[in-house]
């Protein structure tokens, strides 16, 4: 359904009035071949072609040009931009957009005067209305209201005005729109212009229509078509009937808007005037009888409204006006869609979005938003220079309190700083607080830990020579040799563990870091088994190559290998047929090692230290899961358990790819 955003705004070249009427232009015209060539005979061409360019836009185009060429040999600047302007003026009148854009940007490279430059510039925003790009012309617009401000020209900053409100009616933002308008009728009772009454009325209407108030829309209409009238407004007459028609639309009076669409269409006619009314009205009928077949269920009259919205189609391409297009192909979409016709119902929807997204892309919106703010800022500047000299008495005071304010912002600065750095010492303090604090707690628990793994095998020596001593009589030769066996490779791993325990402390007390180098397997595996040589299990080693090596420190994984070990051995102390296995593999880049037993196993929570930082140690905890944890994660070594109670426990070691 077409909305209020396809009401026409008829911008109209802001022409001088007419020198001649037609009979006077006739006679200049058969006085001009005798004519001296010089700059009177050039402005008599200028003001012959502007008086007839809407009646007759081939001699027009004809006076304009001889114009030029005289100008351009006199050498007459002013000349020649306004022979530029009445040809470009032509083009605009035969919808030949772009040709009138360049000829006007070609006259303002010679215009000599203000508002001449004024006329250029809102012609351009005119031309640019009709491609549908607002954004450049609401920027031209501006152009031509700066110029006219500056020059105090009243009469031609109201008429600027209500082409700005015109553009933003198109732009659907009423609001600006109105604010334009207001200000050029507030101009327009001041001077009692009456002329551009008409257009201004219905660009009102056309604003009130956008904020939904068709009531002040139809006032505003009824005023503007009480200024219609003369063969010279006929084709405004036609644009107004034509917008009362929309009116109606919105408030689905559809044989009414075929009827008012059908009279603007026999007016413009008859005007033969604008085109682009001609081919809105073809595009309103198209929409009504659409509506009509909803309301009366009659698809018949779907064909009707095909028919007027192809005729849309036509005229709309040819002019290059994408928003129409999009418009008419979105009622084509919806025409063919109850028609049943999904194929053709398609193609329409998609060229509709492509026009769509054509004219109101991100680009379009910031640029819009860039040239009102551009707007807003020239306004503020001209203010600042008005105020700036009633202020030249205070200008002393002003930059004393400059000082003073700048004063105060060092004094801030400075402030601020401080405390900055006060922050900043804070944290830093807070930082090596928490780190003595965790330093205390490694210390508490390394000693925890020393104190039972150290303590175990120290007792059992203690308790054997206790027994020599006291109780000889009981120990034979045999079991002497046994107890002394088993003592003395406790010792030997008791050495060893101290020696491990040395290791860790240091990494943790003085960030010991490993060092990383290529450590054969096999010879890593037979360390392990010869430590624990005094024990009853028996080691298994399942290696897939004997030079299987992996890069990483040596005695880190050695510590954790025997630790792991060293606990098995303790699990396994009532198992029949003790064995651990040590496995290695290398598969596709990732690295594992397996240490097994087929020992009782047991639950998750017996190793929860080995995932738990804050699982707390006592004297039952043991320094095995703790080592195992910290140096594993130095040697960038994952650690994960599989024990199954009844079955045994498995410890996987992974290592990094990298």
């Amino acid at each position: 359904m077409r909305n209020a955003l396809k009401m026409l705004v008829l911008l109209i070249p802001f022409l001088a009035s007419a020198q001649f009427n037609e009979s006077q232009a006739d006679s200049i015209i058969r006085l001009l071949p005798n004519m001296k060539r010089d700059t009177t005979k050039a402005r008599l061409m200028v003001d012959v072609a502007r008086s007839i360019s809407r009646t007759n836009s081939d001699l027009g185009f004809k006076y304009g040009r001889e114009a030029l060429t005289l100008s351009q040999q006199l050498n007459w600047n002013e000349g020649i931009a306004e022979a530029q302007y009445i040809i470009g003026s032509n083009y605009l009148y035969i919808s030949k957009y772009d040709d009138a854009i360049s000829t006007y940007e070609k006259g303002l490279k010679y215009a000599t005067k203000e508002k001449q430059k004024s006329r250029l510039y809102l012609s351009i925003s005119n031309a640019y209305v009709n491609l549908s790009q607002y954004p450049k012309a609401l920027d031209y617009s501006f152009k031509a209201l700066k110029i006219r401000e500056n020059s105090s020209d009243k009469k031609g900053v109201g008429r600027i005005l209500v082409n700005i409100g015109e553009i933003y009616n198109l732009l659907l933002q009423p609001d600006k729109a109105l604010e334009s308008l207001r200000r050029a009728n507030q101009i327009f009772d001041e001077i009692d212009e009456q002329q551009k009454r008409m257009e201004l009325y219905r660009a009102m209407a056309v604003s009130y229509n956008n904020k939904r108030d068709p009531k002040k829309s139809i006032a505003y209409f009824e005023k503007a078509y009480g200024y219609c009238g003369g063969e010279t407004n006929r084709h405004m007459c036609a644009a107004l009937l034509s917008d009362i028609a929309l009116v109606y639309f919105d408030t689905n009076e559809y044989d009414k808007v075929i009827q008012y669409s059908k009279a603007s269409i026999a007016a413009d006619t008859i005007a033969s005037s604008d085109v682009r009314n001609t081919a809105f009205s073809y595009g309103v009928i198209g929409d009504a009888y659409i509506e009509l077949a909803r309301q009366q269920n009659n698809k018949k009259l779907l064909d009707s409204a095909v028919t007027y919205l192809n005729r849309a189609v036509k005229m709309h391409r040819e002019m290059k006006s994408w928003q129409s297009l999009y418009d008419d192909y979105t009622s084509l979409w919806q025409a063919h869609k109850s028609r049943g016709n999904y194929a053709e119902s398609l193609a329409s929807h998609e060229l509709a979005m492509a026009y769509k997204d054509s004219i109101f892309n991100a680009d379009n919106r910031e640029t819009i938003k860039n040239l009102e703010d551009k707007r807003a800022i020239e306004l503020r500047d001209k203010e600042i220079k008005i105020n700036n000299l009633k202020l030249e008495a205070k200008e002393r005071q002003k930059w004393i309190l400059v000082a003073g304010l700048v004063l105060l912002g060092c004094i801030g600065l400075l402030l601020y700083k401080q405390s900055r750095n006060r922050r900043k010492n804070n944290e830093k303090l807070k930082s090596l607080n928490l780190e003595l604090d965790q330093a205390n707690k490694v210390r508490a628990r390394f000693f925890s830990i020393l104190n039972h793994d150290l303590r175990s095998p120290v007792y059992s020596l203690v308790h054997y020579l206790q027994l020599l001593k006291d109780s000889p009589e009981l120990l034979d030769d045999q079991m002497k040799r046994n107890i002394e066996t088993k003592n003395m490779a406790a010792a030997e791993n008791l050495l060893q563990s101290m020696e491990d325990l040395l290791l860790w402390s240091k990494s943790q007390m003085e960030r010991f870091k490993p060092e990383f180098m290529a450590v054969p397997l096999a010879q890593l595996f037979a360390d392990v088994e010869s430590h624990f040589t005094g024990s009853e299990v028996r080691f298994e080693v399942d290696l897939e190559d004997r030079e299987l090596a992996f890069d990483t420190d040596r005695n880190y994984l050695l510590t954790i290998l025997r630790n792991i070990s060293g606990n098995a051995i303790k699990a396994l102390e009532h198992t029949p047929n003790p064995t651990i296995i040590l496995k290695a593999r290398s598969q596709h880049g990732a690295r594992y090692i397996w240490v097994s037993d087929n020992g009782p196993g047991a639950g998750d929570g017996a190793f929860r230290a080995l995932y738990d930082e804050t699982e707390t140690l006592g004297i039952s905890s043991g320094l095995g899961l703790h080592i195992i944890r910290d140096m594993a994660a130095a040697i960038n070594c994952k650690v994960s358990v599989d024990s199954q109670p009844g079955v045994g426990t498995k410890f996987i070691l992974s290592f990094d790819s990298a």
